[in-house]
């Protein structure tokens, strides 16, 4: 079987320089000048029993100003990390070459040819992963360090596998956190009492990761270690409409499409990521905006030859998320996180709380119908991927 681990790494402006206005933002880019976790990946991999893989290194920039410096520190990374596998990278560069190889059509693919947000380049480790011609691709995070020897011989026995009558096309695997559990426990504060979702995480890791059998239907997924078939890859992109959540909405669309995920509660991987730099305000919207649009894709499937889900199918994480009282919550906890911000004399953080209700009404707007663009965004990405067929890097 042929497997290409594809691994996107962020990188940010020098340290002096900050964030300037135009830059994409990611949770924790590594600056040019700062410690990177990508060297400490790739030396992770040398303990691994099965090693016959290539792997793909997706180069993203928060500017393309600092591209080719970032290109050149990755470059220096894996040189000294002496990977034991095949190394490629994927850049801006293969990006633009692509749009070439494109012409005059180029402009109809567009945003599934960037790295302006997370769905994006998860589509870019897709668009690598076609190019080296991967029977499957295996998602993994630069923030993340192999523990498990038996990793790839557990990714594809999984793939080996038939679960429910057929091949598994979509197998996940979870994360240990540094501290040797997959549970977040996450205290409960002041403002959460109507968005609980540690608790609810929580919940689906104990019922999911901590109980018997080892397979199963999992609605969950966690970005950096999940593995896509081909024949799911080739078909369905990442929506590039989710700033956050891209995972859990790939699993709901392949779900639609009649392709379950499976989790494999042997699979883990340690994740060791540098804290965000986010404020609360904006990761509770970040996840207001996703919900909103996860719900809205539901409720507008109905109409088409899909697999009609409802949130119940998606328990206990998202679904808990995904009903009909999601509004509420979401007005609710506003509030709430607004008089807690209030507490600590931030109006600021305050009046964003209270902002978030707005981008509620964004993310499902009358008229809109989310389906109708997925099944757009669809079209467009197997007409890439047949495009790409027989291309390799060297042909761009």
């Amino acid at each position: 079987m042929r497997l290409v681990m594809a691994v996107p790494t962020y990188w940010s402006r020098h340290s002096d320089e900050g964030r300037r206005e135009g830059d994409l933002v990611f949770d924790h880019p590594t600056p040019l000048d700062g410690e990177d976790t990508l060297g400490r990946l790739l030396r992770s991999i040398a303990i691994l029993d099965d090693r016959d893989f290539e792997l793909a290194v997706i180069v993203v920039p928060t500017t393309p100003s600092i591209a080719a410096e970032a290109e050149s520190r990755v470059r220096e990374i894996i040189e000294a990390a002496e990977s034991p596998v095949t190394t490629h990278l994927f850049t801006f560069s293969h990006l633009d070459k692509t749009r070439s190889l494109l012409g005059e059509n180029a402009a109809r693919y567009e945003e599934l040819l960037t790295f302006a947000g997370y769905p994006q380049v998860r589509n870019g480790c897709l668009l690598a992963a076609r190019l080296l011609d991967a029977e499957a691709v295996v998602l993994i995070d630069d923030d993340e360090i192999f523990e498990d020897s038996f990793f790839f011989s557990k990714v594809k026995e999984g793939l080996e596998r038939e679960f429910e009558d057929r091949r598994v096309m979509s197998l996940a695997g979870y994360y240990i956190n540094p501290g040797g559990d997959y549970l977040l426990k996450k205290p409960k504060t002041e403002w959460d009492a109507h968005w609980p979702k540690y608790e609810v995480m929580d919940r689906a890791f104990e019922e999911l990761i901590g109980k018997p059998p080892r397979y199963k239907r999992t609605p969950f997924a966690f970005g950096g270690n999940l593995t896509l078939h081909s024949d799911l890859y080739t078909v369905l992109p990442f929506d590039p409409l989710v700033t956050r959540g891209e995972d859990l909405d790939y699993l709901m669309m392949a779900l639609m499409h009649g392709i379950p995920t499976v989790l494999d509660n042997e699979l883990s991987i340690k994740h060791d990521a540098p804290p965000k730099s986010h404020p609360l305000w904006q990761q509770v919207r970040q996840d207001v905006i996703r919900f909103s649009y996860q719900r809205s894709k539901i409720l507008a499937a109905g109409k088409y030859d899909l697999l009609k889900l409802e949130a119940e199918n998606l328990d206990p994480y998202p679904g808990f998320f995904l009903r009909d009282d999601l509004d509420d919550r979401i007005e609710k906890t506003s509030k709430l996180l607004a008089e807690f911000y209030r507490s600590k004399m931030d109006e600021e953080g305050a009046s964003e709380s209270l902002r978030t209700l707005e981008y509620v009404r964004e993310a499902a707007l009358p008229g809109r119908d989310p389906i109708a663009h997925f099944n757009d965004l669809k079209e467009r990405w197997q007409e890439l991927m047949e495009t790409l067929v027989g291309k390799t890097f060297d042909d761009l």
